[in-house]
């Protein structure tokens, strides 16, 4: 599959092509759980996923609905689909030393015509709002929080800056083909654990969690753009620019990174003007310019060089802050138009 700049921009502003929490799959293969005579191994076509499930359950080819880590499920369709009583939010699970990263049950428990099943299949349509299914976020202090501005003064609802959000290899496998071919090569950076935050100049100072562009006020996303003089670094460039990061620090997710002080790492430089990112070597250079980090970056390659999916999966695997499992690596190429995460598997959230 290609892509050109422009579509890959658009997608990323659109939101798609982003991570998906539920969606129809097939089943590629089933073999036995080499520890337990009652459990089986459920390979899911076109991605890397294989679910550990109660034998007997799944043949070759049947529709699956997977359900992605992170991902809160409704009360009564976490009891439709067969999760424990109490049980709500979907986690990888070890079962009899195996693993299971994500969860599936047989697509017929939605009730829904073989018709709309298969579309669902062949769209790659994410199911999660007709679902009701959020992610799972884990929520900041209260006093860490703002109130968002109304959605006409809201970058992402306008349509200028793309929600920070990076699509899981494994559910789409493809998009290492798209990464690896530009010709100037990709990189992995390391996956940083804080809160996503976005800073903006745009005629004036904007300032942004996740999702959300934030009225100014007492909260960490504004307080840290005062303390870093961020309204004044972004306005001296020749352009107007977003810069997206990870805000690390105490009271973030733990301060995994052990931090006397918050820290923005940024991951991405959002060129306004001409509605597309910058490329590697330019959001570095903003992020110099404006004073703050760029994320720690593991490697770099020309594009003749493509590591397979188990590759980079051992490479997250080795990921660590101390004595913890770090949460992964990005991967992205060089012209930041593709990019995918790729999940420790020791980590937890």
């Amino acid at each position: 599959m290609t892509m050109t700049a422009a579509t890959a921009t658009d997608q990323l502003l659109a939101g798609e092509g982003k991570h998906k929490l539920v969606t129809i799959r097939q089943v590629e293969s089933v073999s036995k759980h080499p520890n337990a005579d009652r459990l089986e191994l459920i390979k899911i076509r076109n991605t890397g996923w294989t679910a550990v499930a109660a034998a007997g359950q799944y043949a070759v080819d049947s529709l699956v609905v997977m359900f992605e880590a992170g991902s809160v499920l409704p009360e009564q369709l976490a009891k439709t689909v067969g999760l424990p009583d109490g049980v709500t939010r979907i986690e990888p699970v070890k079962i009899r030393g195996i693993v299971s990263p994500v969860y599936i049950c047989p697509a017929s428990v939605l009730r829904m015509p073989e018709s709309a099943l298969r579309l669902a299949l062949d769209s790659g349509a994410d199911l999660s709002a007709t679902l009701g299914v959020t992610k799972h976020i884990q929520p900041l202090p209260a006093e860490f929080t703002g109130d968002a501005l109304p959605k006409d003064e809201s970058l992402f609802s306008l349509g200028l800056v793309p929600v920070t959000d990076e699509v899981r290899l494994q559910s789409e496998p493809w998009l290492r083909e798209q990464v690896y071919s530009d010709p100037h090569g990709w990189q992995i950076t390391q996956k940083l654990d804080g809160t996503s935050a976005t800073f903006a100049w745009y005629g004036k100072l904007h300032v942004c969690s996740r999702k959300l562009s934030l009225a100014e006020g007492n909260n960490i996303y504004w307080n840290y753009a005062k303390q870093h003089g961020l309204a004044e670094q972004l306005s001296t460039l020749p352009g107007n620019f977003a810069i997206q990061g990870e805000l690390c620090g105490p009271g973030i997710r733990g301060n995994k990174l052990r931090l006397n002080e918050h820290k923005l790492f940024v991951f991405r430089v959002w060129d306004l003007n001409h509605n597309k990112p910058l490329n590697f070597s330019q959001a570095r250079l903003v992020a110099r310019m404006v004073g703050q980090s760029f994320v720690p970056v593991l490697h770099r390659y020309t594009s003749q060089v493509q590591l397979s999916l188990d590759e980079l999966v051992r490479i997250a695997d080795q990921q660590a802050w101390f004595d913890l499992p770090a949460e992964g690596i990005v991967v992205s190429n060089y012209s930041y138009t593709s990019s995918f995460k790729v999940i420790n598997s020791n980590f937890r959230d």
